[in-house]
């Protein structure tokens, strides 16, 4: 298997991909969205204009966060391109079989979202972990101009986007998830970037893929 995102599916430069792709019909596809497109937005703003950080697998490493002030003629640019990549991606490929998956189902109900991925694979039932830990607050918290943008937004089909969270969602996220005790976390430093974890200072190439992996050895497997 292997993953590769809708917004470089749509560049140019994957054209040969994607027909290769559309054209293999023994291809099963995932298709993985995140309903809530304001958390999704707010989360690129994050990585790239205030913490440069994309995922975090220890405490330790989730960043600091400040506010920003979001436009909300380009947040609803946005939501209407993230719209308009995920009909595209149902288009392309509506000739295989797919499976509709959201972040945040799988989020709340790993097992399951795992079931039904692994019967959709024909595959053995397990319930599918990941170490990385949810690193940001809610939204409302990350906005100076929330208020705005509910006015703005209010009546619109993204009002729902602007609800105002739990007691319990404010403070840490309000997300279940599934990390493994960290003493087995085997990837070196502190994961910021993987340009950090292997080179000048680092490990090797390998060693980094087999520890994301929680491959013992990489010197058997072919990895694409």
């Amino acid at each position: 298997g292997f993953k590769i995102k809708s917004d470089e599916l749509v560049l140019p430069q994957y054209g040969s991909i994607l027909a290769a792709l559309r054209a293999d019909r023994l291809i099963k596809v995932l298709h993985l969205n995140r309903s809530n497109l304001l958390e999704r937005y707010v989360s690129g703003v994050m990585v790239n204009q205030v913490t440069g950080v994309t995922m975090a697998v220890r405490r330790e490493d989730v960043p600091a966060f400040e506010m920003v002030r979001i436009s909300p003629r380009k947040a609803e640019r946005d939501f209407v391109l993230a719209e308009q990549r995920q009909a595209k991606v149902d288009e392309w490929f509506a000739n295989h079989e797919m499976l509709q998956l959201e972040y945040e189902a799988l989020t709340l109900d790993p097992v399951g979202q795992s079931k039904r991925i692994c019967d959709f694979l024909d595959i053995e039932s397990r319930v599918l972990t990941t170490r990385t830990i949810k690193i940001g607050p809610h939204v409302s918290t990350l906005i100076s101009n929330f208020d705005q943008l509910r006015e703005h937004f209010s009546g619109t089909r993204f009002e729902r986007l602007f609800e105002l969270p739990g007691p319990q969602e404010a403070v840490g996220g309000g997300r279940p998830v599934v990390i493994r005790d960290p003493a087995t976390y085997r990837i070196p430093g502190q994961l910021r970037s993987p340009s950090n974890e292997w080179g000048v200072g680092g490990g090797s190439l390998g060693a980094y893929v087999a520890a994301a992996c929680d491959l013992a050895d990489l010197s058997t497997r072919r990895v694409l």
